[in-house]
């Protein structure tokens, strides 16, 4: 890595040094691709702090993981380590470093080092590197003996559940953190497939917005990266439409073209299943005199998108009136469903902590979710259900009647829909901007019952999204009133810049973590990791039914699919598995 010359006056806002990233010693916090804003001869040095120094002929950055003090009038000696390397470098002094990173430019995104609260943040991280290093000096050391007491553990088995203790708590420390540092507000730059997607994800195309469409479809677009993202995201049968519609389903290569075909034609048939089952619910409750309120993607596929095949959906949700749930449980019974949760200690803890019951059937298309609440008693958002049960009005769905939601509370639902489960998808942001688009709001109603449901930056966040990248008609003074930080949430949320969300982390809880994070009060933050990682035995009994026994605190165990799943969600997420 060399050194920059600094640029020239006019230049404007670049740094006024600027130091290329090549290596991997440093990563996550460092990657390759990255470019250092450093300051130049700094004067004081601190635990922790990323410093520059010449080493070999080239300048390495490598954090500060102890300081040794000597006499007053001589420079002190600084021990540095990468915080992916496993031992600490050699011994330097603090007259050789060159200069001190505050800043790190990726992408169009800018994460400060040197703000309010990064010092301890980076004494953290010194420590557990430091921490590291050392582990890994009495590995060295003590697993000879341990091998030559007992052959059965294979060394290779002991080195690497070495390394891996070693490096999980420093690695999950700076990934779960990483949005505390304050980043710039700057919007990152959008590629082609990112403009692409962007576009599909409307139900209809303005004439300038075919224009731009068109342009790119024909253009150089990777389509293996837009139809991976848009079938991750649910964006395929709109893809599809809008190349059908505008006759440039040519322009794609054809192997890809076939993927999205099939994708789309077999969306479209299970929308036509989807339809038929919802409509089958909805005239037995209407015959049995019992209100339904239809939900989510069910009560949008058809009176904002128009179509079942054009709105994927993996159940249907229905609300029942407040203290109605055995009458709705009674009927779908009646109809041939049956509860997932039959057990008595599942099914128990499910209605102390959850919010829904689900019931499958044998020939359905898919699951019904019967909700008597709309968030979970842990939740840090609460709705009123019973006032959104009157204020909610009645249409025709798949020809049959049925209740929806106002139009404000359906968009307080469903931001906070997709932030509670993390799966902040561009189809979910797509049914918020259609329902501004095609429907009159009362934007006064909608900061009214976001701030009663505590959930002004959650909504505030999601019009912003909807406003800036879909061209949703939000005013200005909503997005001021609800999140006027909005710009900077979206750089901590969006991880790598993009406002794209990264197909395979929809479920990840480390991912769902740190997508929640700038969002939530700090002792939900706390409260967020202690359920997600040392749930209550409540929580757990919904998983498996162990009754009273007290290896429910185990329940992970005994289901191997799961614990793989969650084992491989932690090392990608924390760096630990191997680039392909």
């Amino acid at each position: 890595m060399e050194l920059q010359a600094p640029p020239a006056p006019d230049t404007g806002a670049e740094p006024a040094a600027t130091l290329p990233v090549t290596g991997g010693s440093m990563m996550p916090l460092l990657q390759p691709g990255d470019r250092l804003e450093v300051e130049l001869l700094p004067r004081a040095l601190r635990l922790g702090d990323v410093v520059v120094f010449r080493a070999g002929g080239v300048s390495i950055a490598h954090r500060i993981v102890a300081m040794h003090r000597g006499r007053p009038d001589a420079p002190r000696q600084l021990i540095t380590k990468g915080d992916r390397a496993r031992a600490c470098d050699a011994p330097i002094l603090s007259n050789q470093v060159i200069a001190r990173v505050v800043a790190i430019h990726r992408g169009g995104r800018v994460v400060r080092l040197d703000g309010r609260g990064s010092a301890w943040l980076a004494v953290g991280a010194a420590v557990l590197s430091r921490w590291q290093s050392l582990f890994y000096g009495a590995l060295g050391r003590l697993a000879p003996r341990g091998l030559r007491r007992s052959k059965r553990i294979p060394a290779r088995v002991l080195r690497r559940a070495g390394r891996i203790a070693a490096a999980l708590p420093l690695r999950a420390f700076l990934r779960l953190w990483a949005g505390c540092h304050p980043v710039s507000a700057a919007r990152p730059e959008l590629t082609a497939e990112a403009r692409l997607l962007l576009l599909a994800a409307r139900v209809r195309l303005p004439a300038d917005e075919r224009e731009a469409f068109a342009a790119l479809v024909t253009g150089r677009v990777d389509w293996s990266a837009v139809l991976r993202v848009a079938c991750d995201q649910g964006l395929g049968p709109l893809l599809y439409h809008h190349l059908q519609e505008q006759g440039l389903r040519q322009a794609v290569p054809e192997p890809q073209r076939a993927v999205l075909q099939r994708f789309a034609h077999a969306a479209a048939l299970r929308g036509l299943r989807l339809r038929g089952q919802l409509r089958s619910l909805l005239m037995a409750a209407a015959e049995a005199g019992q209100p339904l309120v239809v939900l989510k993607g069910a009560a949008l596929a058809e009176l904002v998108y128009g179509s079942f095949g054009l709105r994927p959906m993996s159940d249907l949700d229905v609300l029942a009136p407040p203290g109605q749930l055995p009458r709705v449980e009674a009927l779908l019974t009646s109809l041939g469903y049956s509860p997932r949760q039959a057990d008595p200690a599942t099914r128990a803890p499910q209605e102390r902590v959850g919010h829904h019951l689900s019931f499958t059937h044998p020939q359905a298309a898919s699951p019904v979710e019967a909700h008597w609440c709309l968030a979970g008693p842990h939740r840090p958002f609460q709705l009123d259900v019973a006032a959104m049960w009157q204020r909610s009005r009645q249409v025709t769905i798949a020809g049959a009647p049925a209740h929806i939601l106002a139009v404000e509370d359906n968009l307080v639902y469903l931001a906070l829909h997709f932030f509670q489960h993390g799966a902040l998808s561009l189809h979910g942001f797509c049914d918020v901007a259609e329902l501004t688009k095609q429907h009159a709001v009362d934007w006064d109603l909608v900061i009214a019952r976001a701030r009663a449901a505590r959930a002004s930056l959650v909504v505030g966040h999601t019009l912003w999204w909807v406003r800036e990248y879909l061209q949703a008609p939000v005013p200005e003074t909503v997005i001021a009133a609800l999140c006027p930080d909005a710009p900077t949430l979206e750089r901590r949320r969006a991880g790598t810049g993009s406002p794209i969300p990264r197909p395979g982390l929809v479920g990840n809880r480390l991912a769902v973590l740190g997508r929640q994070f700038p969002f939530l009060p700090f002792r939900w933050r706390l409260r967020r990791i202690q359920q997600t990682f040392l749930p209550g035995p409540t929580a757990i009994a919904t998983i498996r039914p162990l009754r009273g026994s007290p290896w429910r605190y185990l329940a992970f165990l005994f289901r191997p699919a799961r614990l793989r799943r969650a084992v491989g969600d932690l090392r990608r997420v924390i760096g630990t598995r191997k680039a392909a």
